[in-house]
């Protein structure tokens, strides 16, 4: 079981230096929470924070097709308390960028993923860059919300099936708005 200490999640290992799933065997399906994030600036939000030394139990990779950051976390984290960490750092991160045009985004998804390859494969990772890349989510992302005045550094986008599980559980964020289209939530900036 995975553990929260010090500000860091750290799944069990042999070792303390981050995973690197090329070096795992393609293992079973199992259900594990997906985070993607797309934003103009490179490095992305989810390597700076790992760089950071936090949340470095994250299997992190890349998506060669829309640039966005892929991660998976280790199974049996607490996911609300991992999810409220993840937007409040990618927040802070984003909101240093100067001149910003659009938010930042990151999603989440839980879903069964299989690692194949060295890469995580399957649904939970295709929905979250599904979640990313859909142009309903970019449209609502893009557009200002009246109520917060200035652009908001980060847009949060949460699968529909793991909002209504969360939600209730202390999902971070108020004035969450659905996308249909996409079956899903979004709020801007995630910190309130």
């Amino acid at each position: 079981m995975s553990t929260y200490q010090d500000g860091n999640y750290a799944a069990p290992a042999l070792h303390d230096e981050p995973m690197d799933p090329a070096q795992f065997e393609p293992g079973p399906a199992v259900s594990r929470l997906c985070i993607a994030t797309l934003d103009a600036g490179m490095p992305g939000p989810l390597t700076v924070i790992q760089r950071s030394g936090d949340f470095q139990r994250l299997y992190l990779t890349r998506d060669s097709a829309s640039g966005a950051e892929l991660a998976v976390a280790a199974p049996g984290l607490d996911e609300p308390c991992l999810i409220t960490d993840l937007i409040t750092a990618i927040h802070g991160h984003v909101t240093q960028a100067p001149g910003r045009q659009q938010p930042a985004l990151v999603a989440f998804h839980v879903g069964v993923t299989r690692l194949i390859d060295g890469d995580f494969r399957g649904r939970g990772p295709e929905r979250v860059l599904a979640l990313v890349r859909h142009p309903a989510v970019r449209r609502a992302s893009a557009r200002t919300p009246a109520r917060t005045g200035p652009l908001p550094a980060l847009a949060v986008i949460v699968s529909a099936g793991l909002f209504e599980e969360l939600r209730p559980e202390g999902l971070p964020g108020r004035d969450w708005e659905p996308v249909p289209s996409a079956d899903a939530w979004l709020t801007w900036n995630g910190t309130g």
